[in-house]
């Protein structure tokens, strides 16, 4: 794990072989990220970036502006 600052946190995941997945967690701007590349990375990133999302929730802004984090967060509050 990368920390650039206390603010900042990125995360790298790679397999053995081209996969791999990242996450970009700024709490300074309340920027959630990243991505993935191969299908078993993909489904697995699908599912840790649904446990942060729900970890940090969304800011008032997010509820405004309706964004996809927000949707994210109340689809997956929804379901638990």
């Amino acid at each position: 794990m990368l920390k650039d600052d206390i603010d900042n946190i990125r995360l790298l995941v790679k397999d053995d072989g081209e996969d791999y997945m990242y996450f970009i967690i700024n709490e300074n701007t309340d920027y959630i990220g990243g991505g993935a590349c191969g299908e078993e990375m993909i489904t697995k990133y699908e599912t840790i970036n649904q446990d942060i999302i729900l970890y940090y929730g969304f800011s008032e802004e997010d509820k405004i502006k309706q964004t996809n984090r927000y949707k994210i967060y109340i689809s997956l509050w929804q379901d638990n």
